[in-house]
């Protein structure tokens, strides 16, 4: 099992570094074992990894390599170790002592099985699916909030961000990673999208690419499923997706419902024990007294009695599907009622168990077992 956090740090201006900080490149083969890293681990090589991969990306769309920078190295590792020391989540760096010189940061945090650290870069890049290419200064404005947060990959592309630097360090009990990255230039300045964050070959023929969009369309029907109710009258249903295709980022959602009844016939007739209802049951399932009112005119909504107003219901949303209406002359689908032949009950007995005793394990609500 492996876990993965990320983090970025987004601004709205552009600070330069200090000019003795561009061009200082690492010493090749370092060899760096202390105690925060795993015995034998070649931060080097991590570091170079994370670098090609980095490159790799941007050459998809079209700017410059970056290279390592010796300085920025020392600064995010420093940093990759106080998180590591701390390890109370992803915090970013923004105190004086930090020292970032004006740079850009990603954050991650991965942990369960070893070599999970190495997904950081390409976790960070595949939030590209994500990124509006149609209207980026809206996108930026609300990275993580109204919409995807998309912050790594444009940090990650930012054509103007050409040094790199990479931090490792894990906790003392080995099981938690953090890697930092820091950028010069940095990146995600407002304004600056359209001119470096470009967009790669392969995205011309996806929806990132059509500004205008396109609405999404519905996949076939699904087979029946099972009954909706293992006795009482239940139903089968058939699903569907708005998968074929999905919809663009600009395009619209597909219109109508996303299941229906696979045919107008009840499955599973015979009579539940105890005459038990099975709205109370939902009413139980959702936290409330396990009695139900029926509203006139809106019988596949849920109402509840109340837990605090004297003979009041409260309502607890639609009804699961495949809830009889009022006078059992339908079904509820998605919140209405769609006409069914009238629901009526078997005269013989339930199922019983060799005993002779209801077999209440036979005879149960997809959504709880009567009791």
């Amino acid at each position: 099992m492996i876990g993965y956090l990320l983090l970025l740090h987004v601004v709205g201006v552009m600070v330069q570094a200090r000019t003795n900080h561009i061009g200082e490149m690492i010493t090749p083969n370092l060899m760096e074992n202390d105690a925060n890293l795993n015995p034998g681990f070649d931060i080097n090589a991590f570091r170079l990894d994370q670098l090609n991969l980095h490159n790799y990306y941007r050459s998809l769309h079209g700017v410059p390599a970056m290279t390592r920078n010796a300085a920025l190295e020392a600064k995010a590792q420093e940093y990759a170790e106080i998180l590591a020391a701390k390890n109370n989540g992803l915090n970013h760096c923004v105190s004086p002592k930090c020292d970032k010189k004006g740079a850009g940061e990603n954050l991650a945090r991965a942990w369960g099985s070893t070599g999970a650290e190495s997904n950081a870069t390409r976790d960070w890049y595949n939030e590209v699916w994500y990124y509006n290419y149609c209207n980026d200064e809206v996108n930026f404005k609300r990275p993580g909030y109204e919409s995807k947060e998309t912050g790594h990959f444009t940090q990650v592309v930012w054509k103007a961000s050409v040094q790199l630097g990479i931090g490792y360090a894990r906790t003392a009990d080995r099981k938690t990673v953090y890697v930092v990255g820091r950028y010069l230039a940095h990146g995600n300045v407002a304004g600056q999208y359209a001119e470096n964050v470009l967009k790669a070959n392969y995205l011309f023929k996806t929806f990132q690419d059509n500004c205008a969009g396109y609405n999404g369309g519905f996949s076939a029907w699904s087979e029946p499923g099972e009954c909706s109710q293992s006795c009482g009258g239940g139903v089968r249903f058939q699903s569907r997706t708005c998968t074929n295709p999905k919809p663009s980022l600009n395009g619209a959602d597909c219109q109508g419902g996303t299941r229906k009844l696979a045919a107008q016939e009840w499955c599973n007739i015979r009579s539940c024990p105890g005459d038990k209802n099975h709205r109370e049951l939902q009413c139980k399932a959702r936290g409330h007294p396990a009695k139900a009112y029926i509203s006139t005119g809106q019988e596949c909504r849920l109402y509840c009695l109340s837990t605090t107003v004297q003979n009041f219901y409260d309502s607890a949303g639609k009804v699961d599907d495949g809830t009889h209406c009022k006078s059992d002359k339908g079904v509820c689908v998605e919140g209405v009622c769609t006409e069914m032949p009238k629901y009526v009950a078997p005269t013989q007995p339930p199922p019983t168990n060799a005993g002779g005793t209801y077999d209440f394990f036979r005879c149960k609500s997809k959504k709880a077992l009567f009791d």
